[in-house]
């Protein structure tokens, strides 16, 4: 998907979330976590410590520029998007002067982007981390105004 142009990437992330539909929620998660795992991941473009500027799941897909939090907007907004029914939350922070982004699903019971695998019941360190509950990322993108977000009519159907 991630080197299609963009309105097949879009396209193609809306085909993948309708499959996802007919999976179980582990499996669900165990599928996205490959799929976001094969996004090219570059230097760091977002800050984990600036969520106003992070992108819409749009505008995520139409940018196409993926660093550690960007990986973990794809897998969180990709679930939350699904007709699966899961508490999600994103949360960032630093260990060892790495900054880290990672994704809870049902209350940490599965944990995505730690690395590449899904960590299951694994207690994971919180040192300074800021917790972010899917409701609000997407509440926040659907109404604040963004300077960042180019989403357009067509885009918004094909959700």
């Amino acid at each position: 998907m991630f080197n299609l142009p963009t309105q097949e990437r879009l396209l193609a992330w809306q085909a993948f979330r309708q499959q996802l539909d007919t999976l179980s929620l582990q499996q669900c998660i165990y599928e996205t976590n490959e799929f976001w795992c094969k996004a090219p991941i570059g230097n760091q473009y977002y800050c984990h410590s600036l969520p106003k500027q992070w992108p819409d799941p749009w505008q995520l897909i139409i940018d196409n520029v993926y660093d550690n939090v960007g990986r973990a907007l794809g897998m969180l907004y990709t679930l939350y998007y699904t007709n699966h029914v899961c508490d999600l939350e994103m949360l960032c922070g630093v260990e060892n002067s790495n900054e880290y982004s990672i994704v809870l699903v049902d209350n940490g019971k599965y944990t995505l982007n730690w690395d590449t695998k899904v960590q299951v019941n694994t207690p994971t360190k919180q040192y300074a981390a800021k917790r972010f509950a899917a409701q609000e990322l997407i509440k926040r993108n659907n109404y604040e105004p963004s300077t960042n977000s180019y989403k357009t009519r067509w885009q918004e159907r094909i959700n």
